[in-house]
């Protein structure tokens, strides 16, 4: 059955909102704008374009921050925020954010399938053109821009919440679904990429030009370097000053720099910087995706099986979910841990690892033997069920998949060695906590594969999520909408009838559960601070506080229907109370 995702913009307002501090109110204000995206496990490329943003004031002036296009890949933002525009902007407050998404000439696969899918809304019509999302800040709690500093503006788009999936008609039905934090207090790291513009080697900086699909300039951005900054430059790694010295041949292509924002100003300190060879737009054909085999053991050249897609430069062509055979010189080829201060070989190379590679494309043959050869290597998500408590800093694993790409796709047998045993998968936690994981805990880690022939761990975490406490959806929806399906009973919880519910689940990451009619599922609150929202006539009410949401709710139910409910935090059991962190309710 197609379903349909929910309207729900969070309003997250931290340190801008109100009368802040810091900042003349009447002076000019820095604003930088950030796109990043939650986790997904259904997609495999939500690419679009992002037509404008524009911020409208109290007083209805408004001012577009982002005034050209931008194109942008919505999956590659779930561990960092990208950084699209930064100008001038009025102070003052402002009451709505308006952001153009055109999808005349998106790209949306799905996790699993070759072509690109149909995307659909919430009607069924297939949706080619723009489409505006537009968050209203309801009165006492609209951001207050401050003069004579720097404000950040995150815009972060959930696509596990905006996205239902028809895996068998290759469909997705989009309704956007969107966070807006303004000044947080602990961002993700940001990125950004564009052109090389100019080498200040005196001040130890360095200039980027953003543009547009038709390189047209957005906008340009200084970032300052310092003595630890690692440039990873045709493959080769410099640090701090002399990095920055290399730069100065490498004027005009594509950069890409990872790092974070200063709060003083429009200035992006970089911890890591990339340019070259092994940096898409420069030149090179490239293969993204998961090493699923390989022939090749230790100190040898080796061919890597790698699944998922392809860019080729001269023809334009892209394949989506394929195979690809990345043929690797053991002398020659570059590989590099983005962000890693040293260069390794073909041998880090480990089966499951997520890596980028670049070379000269030939159909699915990708010959990267030359000098200018790259693989880079990328966070790869871990998913499997714990076999127990962590012992020794390690974690057991029985496998489920790598990202979005089940266990089954993957040999780990190398030249008759196998590197690693699916069924009990060991992951080095790096010092991480594990507290609370058991057997038959559901885990997600992000981390590192270890390369062929490797002895110890097969993987070292750099962060560790237990999905059986955190991260579950509950997505209820009824289809026509339908009256007399909420209650309140006097505990504080707001009660869902799903018996004529057209759909009732829970997912975790690793698959649903249906609710069931009896005992009624209850939402309640899983702290004493959420974001829970109410979309009714068009518009959207906000809260903080569940039992302002719960009361409005009820109110609003009494005179509309209700379409659907959707939740983010725990479902507690066979009581099925579901705590919730996040809620929003769609009504007709």
């Amino acid at each position: 059955m197609i379903r349909t995702a929910f309207v729900s913009l969070l309003l997250l307002l931290a340190a801008a909102c109100g009368s802040g501090s810091g900042g003349a109110a009447d002076a000019p204000a820095d604003v930088s704008l950030v796109l990043t995206d939650g986790a997904t496990d259904e997609l495999a490329v939500f690419e679009v374009d992002v037509k404008d943003v524009v911020f409208t004031k109290v007083n209805g002036n408004t001012i577009d921050v982002l005034p050209r296009r931008t194109r942008i890949d919505f999956l590659q933002l779930e561990s960092l925020g990208e950084l699209v525009a930064g100008r001038a902007l009025e102070s003052g407050a402002y009451r709505r954010i308006t952001l153009n998404l055109d999808f005349t000439d998106a790209r949306v696969v799905l996790a699993g399938q070759a072509t690109p899918a149909v995307v659909k809304d919430r009607a069924g019509h297939a949706i080619t053109g723009v489409v505006p999302v537009v968050v209203e800040f309801p009165n006492g709690s609209r951001p207050f821009v401050r003069g004579g500093r720097h404000n950040l503006f995150v815009l972060d788009l959930d696509l596990d919440r905006s996205v239902v999936v028809d895996a068998g008609a290759n469909e997705v039905t989009f309704t956007p679904v969107w966070t807006v934090d303004v000044d947080p207090t602990n961002p993700k790291p940001v990125a950004s990429n564009g052109t090389l513009n100019s080498v200040d080697l005196g001040a130890g900086t360095f200039v980027v030009d953003r543009r547009a699909p038709d390189d047209t300039l957005i906008g340009s951005f200084t970032v300052a370097t310092t003595s630890a900054t690692v440039f990873q430059i045709d493959g080769a790694v410099e640090v701090g000053a002399t990095g920055l010295g290399s730069m100065v041949g490498h004027l005009g292509q594509r950069v890409f720099v990872q790092g974070g924002l200063r709060e003083r100003d429009r200035v992006l300190t970089a911890v890591a910087v990339e340019i070259g060879a092994g940096v898409p737009g420069n030149g090179q054909d490239w293969v993204l995706g998961h090493v699923v085999a390989r022939s090749g053991g230790v100190g040898a050249d080796a061919t890597i099986s790698v699944l998922g897609r392809s860019f080729d430069v001269a023809t334009g062509t892209r394949r989506f979910h394929t195979v690809h055979a990345v043929n690797t010189s053991f002398a020659d080829t570059k590989v590099l841990r983005r962000g890693a201060g040293n260069g390794a070989d073909a041998d880090a190379i480990g089966i499951g690892q997520l890596v980028w590679a670049f070379g000269d494309l030939s159909s699915t043959t990708l010959d990267a033997t030359a000098t200018t050869g790259v693989v880079r290597l990328l966070p790869t998500g871990i998913f499997g069920i714990a076999n127990g408590p962590a012992s020794g800093g390690n974690l057991s694993l029985d496998l489920a998949r790598f990202d979005r790409v089940p266990v089954s796709e993957f040999d780990f047998t190398v030249g008759g060695a196998a590197q690693a045993d699916p069924d009990a998968f060991v992951l080095d936690l790096g010092g991480l906590s594990a507290a609370g994981i058991g057997a038959g805990s559901k885990v997600r880690a992000l981390g590192w594969i270890a390369g062929v022939g490797a002895t110890g761990a097969d993987a070292t975490a750099v962060s560790l999520v237990n999905r059986d406490v955190t991260a579950q959806v509950l997505f209820c929806e009824w289809s026509p909408a339908a009256t007399a399906v909420l209650s309140g009973p006097n505990n504080g919880t707001l009660e869902l009838d799903i018996s004529a519910a057209t759909t009732h689940t829970v997912a975790d990451g690793f698959g649903s559960v249906a609710l069931s009619a009896s005992p009624a599922p209850r939402l309640a609150p899983s702290g004493s601070l959420g974001f829970y929202g109410i979309v009714v006539d068009g518009a959207l009410e906000s809260f903080t506080s569940f039992s302002a949401f719960r009361s409005a709710l009820l109110d609003h139910a009494e005179t509309h229907p209700v379409f659907r409910v959707t939740a983010f935090g725990r479902l507690e059991g066979a009581s099925q109370r579901f705590a919730a962190i996040a809620a929003t309710a769609v009504l007709d």
